[in-house]
């Protein structure tokens, strides 16, 4: 989770030249890379590296992805993209959880993370056909923080984390509760 937390700021700043879709494709990368990387794990250490890349390739993706969503539909249309963006995250966390629990124990964790490369892989093929190529609107990172003098985005963040708190809470629950 601390990666997840930690992985929204830095590569959306690092990054602030470039196109949201070469950042979509790009965070895509390093969540595959993370993912393969836990598949390959010799060792905790490196398992817990690879959860780490995954989770803070993540982080920053749905925020790039929120802007992306919002800026690919009519204005009045923003937050239901937004939204529809975000409502993967349920059925991942209640189908995704116990089947990746399920894989893990029929077929050995390294199974597990192969089946979320695939995954993601199919993700990035998504990302690269589907999102169109648009330039950064020009004063780059620095014109972001200007978001959140609307008045709408705080309501918006508060339901973001109040809604998926329970959600990644029930996910690490699921996760105790099958390792128990």
């Amino acid at each position: 989770m601390s990666g997840y937390a930690l992985g929204g700021p830095p590569p959306t700043t690092l990054g602030a030249r470039l196109s949201r879709k070469t950042m979509l494709l790009s965070l895509m990368v390093l969540f595959i890379v993370g993912n393969a990387l836990s598949a390959l794990a010799p060792t905790y250490v490196v398992l817990m590296a690879g959860r780490f890349l995954s989770a803070y390739a993540h982080g920053a993706y749905f925020g790039v992805g929120s802007v992306v969503a919002a800026g690919l539909v009519e204005p009045r249309e923003r937050a239901g993209a937004i939204a529809l963006m975000f409502t993967g995250l349920t059925p991942a966390n209640v189908v995704g959880v116990p089947l990746g629990t399920w894989i893990g124990q029929s077929y050995g964790r390294r199974a597990t993370f192969w089946v979320v490369v695939a995954i993601g892989v199919a993700g990035l093929a998504g990302v690269l056909t589907l999102v169109p190529r648009r330039p950064r609107p020009d004063g780059g990172v620095l014109r972001e923080p200007a978001t959140f003098r609307s008045g709408g985005v705080w309501p918006a963040l508060a339901m973001t984390v109040f809604g998926f708190a329970p959600v990644f809470a029930a996910g690490l629950l699921s996760r105790r509760l099958a390792s128990a």
